[in-house]
């Protein structure tokens, strides 16, 4: 069996000629060129009065030899993407292999044209001697593979993916029903798919995007032998062991593009909207108090204000939802908005709400979700002023009519329950809608169970919380503890109504069989008080998911072996309560540099390769996390800061006093 490539990368150093193209004495005469038809410095070639498109063509064809490449090879390249950069006034052409009318996954080329159709640079990515390395025959149809690739990334389906909509064509493009393992029907069409060992393997290449959020797989599958031979994971995750004068709003202005970038002039539409929020460039709680940002929309990049979706004056929502983003807390990691979630600012879109530090992040979601929001849309507009506009690929609902896809606002979910000590961004291709998640910092398991002498089990247990019912404080709630009894199957999975529960006391259940919100709203109907789970695994507590707005007594789980001993002890008494040492818990939807970090990562997903092109930052030294840390320097620099002190990425996030230490990276930066 041939080498598999590495999960989530592409390693495709084998087998593509990837070259930083130079000026080259081959350039070919150009009829149109001016007289003096050499390079001014710093261009690798003469301006030129072609289309984009032609010169990117011509430029790679009079190299193709340098390249080591044959005409067929550079017979069929098709433009996925070519737009003008409205700041940078350079149209960026990207070009892609196909044999056989099938695209070849990874063999791309960027060549980028100044206005006067001179090449600023390029850099070239494709694979020789297509035809003679191009293998394999369509054994398996779309359905066939897409269950086999989801298998092999540790996906268990709960029934075969079928088929929806399907196109004639060399691609055979076909959308799957979700098969169980995806939150939305799963892409597939085929393709050629380079391998370490040289060959063009024929291919499925499919997306699926896991309910849990934590992967958004772009797999190839082998379409003969079913074999997955490479993935690019779409979620850029950063947590711990992962590896300038305050910003003021820019005035409208006019600018012209001659591609797909239309000409605009732009008048604000202030609506008055106001969030009370850490205005950059603050970063942290650290750096200073909040206050109330009055009309920050930038005129040009979000012309109609922040709650705008369908381009006339006035806000098609009062929460924190607009054209840019949709901001909310996701408590469940269900990838769904919590119930209200979104705060609502009114008719006046005043989004001011308390925050009190010294309570569990839950209990200020609404002043955290705005914080989110106001940095997602400042985000979008700085960037849009310095090129990443809808043409190139951003993210919005309504492109105004300005070129590129639609429909693809940022999904930002605040205090994300699907993990602790991290924070994500996923970014498919244009006009798929991105996701960030942000995650609380601190440790995982804030809650203990504490057993009385002089029960045997007497003593302390650490104790994970849960997605619903009320949160556990300090004094907690305390009582005899009960191990329940549902009278069918194991009897302690609380899964059937209990029998012969004693009101009042701690409910005492197995982990399994049934939704944790089932076995909860059992023990309540039976007079419990709180409820402790005993994981049925070993390993870690976990938060115990779910929603329920019906329930009303708070839960948390401790491991199968504590559990084990704690039942060993009864009959007794005890206290759930929250640890005032391991419930320190910080929200990292108040640290902008992790906010900064992560949507920009959909930036540099967006622009390398092109909006329609993602997954070219997934390899191992890929440059995207560098990018993203240094996008929040730059955004967050105090005028105070020097050259000399030491700058942290993520410091309020753990538990650091400022800024000048470390942080999550092992060194840390500096604004020199």
């Amino acid at each position: 069996m041939r080498k598999r490539l590495r999960r989530t990368t592409f390693v495709l150093v084998m087998t593509l000629v990837t070259v930083l193209l130079a000026p080259s004495t081959g350039w070919p005469q150009d009829e149109q060129a001016e007289e003096d038809d050499q390079p001014r410095p710093g261009f690798l070639t003469a301006p030129r009065s072609s289309s984009p498109e032609d010169i990117a063509r011509d430029f790679i064809e009079a190299r193709r030899q340098e390249l080591g490449l044959t005409a067929a090879d550079t017979a069929d390249l098709i433009v996925t993407d070519a737009f003008e950069s409205s700041h940078a006034g350079v149209t960026h052409v990207y070009l892609r292999q196909r044999h056989q009318e099938l695209e070849v996954v990874g063999a791309n080329t960027t060549v980028n044209i100044a206005d006067d159709g001179s090449v600023v640079h390029a850099v070239a990515r494709f694979m020789p001697d297509l035809a003679g390395s191009a293998a394999g025959r369509a054994s398996l149809d779309a359905p066939q593979a897409t269950r086999r690739g989801a298998e092999q990334l540790g996906l268990e389906p709960t029934s075969d993916p079928e088929v929806l909509t399907r196109r004639t064509g060399p691609e055979r493009e076909t959308v799957l029903s979700d098969g169980g393992v995806s939150e939305q029907p799963i892409p597939a069409e085929l393709v050629y798919q380079p391998t370490e060992d040289g060959e063009l393997r024929l291919a499925w290449n499919v997306e699926i995007e896991e309910p849990s959020g934590e992967h958004w797989w772009n797999a190839s599958i082998d379409a003969q032998t079913g074999e997955l031979l490479a993935t690019v994971d779409y979620v850029d995750q950063d947590d711990v062991r992962a590896t300038a004068a305050a910003l003021a709003r820019p005035a409208a202005a006019t600018t012209s593009g001659t591609g797909t970038a239309t000409s605009t002039t732009t008048a604000a539409q202030a609506d008055g909207a106001s969030y009370r929020v850490y205005g950059l460039p603050l970063e942290t709680p650290n750096d200073g108090e909040r206050s109330l940002v009055t009309d920050p929309a930038d005129p040009l990049a979000s012309p109609f204000g922040w709650h705008d979706t369908d381009g006339v004056e006035g806000p098609e929502s009062t929460r924190t939802q607009g054209n840019n983003v949709h901001a909310y807390t996701d408590h469940n990691n269900s990838n769904t908005p919590d119930p209200v979630s979104d705060p609502d600012g009114g008719p006046e879109l005043v989004f001011d709400f308390p925050l009190d530090l010294t309570e569990h992040p839950h209990e200020y979601s609404d002043a955290a979700v705005t914080n989110l929001f106001y940095l997602n849309n400042i985000i979008h507009d700085v960037f849009y002023r310095y090129g990443f506009d809808e043409a190139s690929g951003n993210f919005q609902v309504n492109n105004y009519g300005r070129g590129g896809l639609g429909g693809d606002d940022v999904r930002a979910e605040a205090q994300d329950g699907g993990g602790m000590n991290n924070a994500n961004f996923a970014a498919p291709s244009d006009g798929n809608r991105p996701r960030m998640q942000m995650f609380l910092w601190g440790s995982a398991l804030p809650n203990a169970v504490t057993v009385d002498p002089p029960s045997p089990a007497a003593g302390s247990y650490q104790a994970s919380g849960a997605a619903f019912g009320p949160e556990l404080d300090e004094t907690g709630l305390s009582g005899d503890i009960a191990l329940v009894d549902d009278g069918a199957g194991s009897t302690s999975d609380a899964c059937e109504p209990l029998v012969d529960f004693p009101s009042g006391a701690i409910a005492l259940l197995d982990r399994g069989v049934c939704p944790f919100t089932e076995k909860v709203s059992n023990a309540q109907d039976a007079g419990a008080v709180a409820v402790i789970v005993a994981n049925d695994v070993p390993g870690a507590p976990i938060t115990i998911g779910g929603a329920d707005p019906t329930i009303t007594i708070p839960s948390a789980m401790v491991t199968l072996a504590d559990g084990d001993t704690i039942k060993d002890g009864l009959p007794a008494t005890g206290l759930v309560h929250r640890d005032p040492v391991t419930s320190q818990i910080r929200d990292g939807d108040l640290d902008a540099g992790i906010i900064i970090h992560e949507y920009g990562h959909g930036i540099s997903n967006r622009l390398t390769g092109g909006p329609n092109t993602a997954g070219c930052l997934s390899n191992q030294e890929q440059m995207g996390e560098g990018w993203s840390d240094w996008l929040a320097v730059a955004l967050l620099a105090l005028p105070s800061e020097s050259g000399e002190q030491p700058r942290g990425i993520g410091t309020y996030a753990l538990f650091q006093p400022d800024r000048t230490l470390q942080g999550i990276r092992p060194t840390p930066y500096s604004t020199d």
